[in-house]
């Protein structure tokens, strides 16, 4: 029995020494947190902490104005009275399904860097029955001079919202005078956004049905 009593003195002593040991300045208990405090982990860990606490500037505002009424969005299309014109006489070249509104000639837009075509084309036929652009006589005056690329003059600007509007009301206008009223509006290979979607509405207020 002596020799347990002996053993577990022993014991509590080591104990003892070693809570000592590991407490003191130099333990490597100190150094071995500083290790895994300092790991890459650890650090990516600390730095999204951060930046969880630190709030931009932006995301305030954004806060900020949840409770304010949303801006209003500027309108990109033209709107104004436009005179609808009366349905003519059938013209040689329309047939009479188109004339009659059985059957619908298809519009079409193009685009290049400077202006803007419109065009109705029957597709049985591959005719065009109407056209207008942004080079017609009756748009030309309507555009502004800007200067070209290479500043060596100035060029008419026909890629603009308001000169696409002109081009739809022009290619209305034609179209109803020939006696085609009823058609369908093909955007290509465009958005319905922006200069295309100008040349249908203003082909729709000239009094074009689509």
């Amino acid at each position: 029995m002596k020799w347990l009593a002996q053993c577990v003195v022993s014991m509590i002593c080591i104990a003892a020494s070693a809570d000592a040991f590991l407490s003191s300045p130099g333990s490597p208990l100190p150094l071995l947190s500083l290790r895994s405090s300092s790991s890459p982990t650890s650090q990516r860990s600390h730095r999204w902490q951060a930046r969880q606490r630190r709030l931009p500037a932006s995301a305030v505002l954004a806060a900020e104005a949840d409770d304010a009424p949303p801006p209003e969005q500027p309108d990109t299309t033209v709107e104004e009275e436009v005179a609808k014109t009366p349905v003519g006489a059938k013209a040689a070249d329309v047939p009479e399904d188109i004339h009659l509104g059985e059957r619908r000639p298809r519009i079409t837009v193009k685009k290049s860097n400077n202006h803007i075509y419109a065009m109705v084309v029957d597709d049985e036929v591959y005719h065009t029955l109407a056209s207008a652009c942004t080079l017609s006589p009756e748009i030309r005056p309507l555009l502004r001079s800007v200067p070209t690329r290479m500043g060596a003059g100035e060029r008419l600007n026909g890629d603009t919202v308001a000169a696409a509007y002109e081009v739809g009301k022009l290619l209305g206008k034609k179209s109803l005078e020939k006696g085609i009223w009823k058609v369908w509006f093909d955007r290509g290979q465009y958005r319905y956004h922006g200069k295309v979607k100008a040349v249908a509405e203003g082909a729709r207020a000239a009094g074009l049905d689509f």
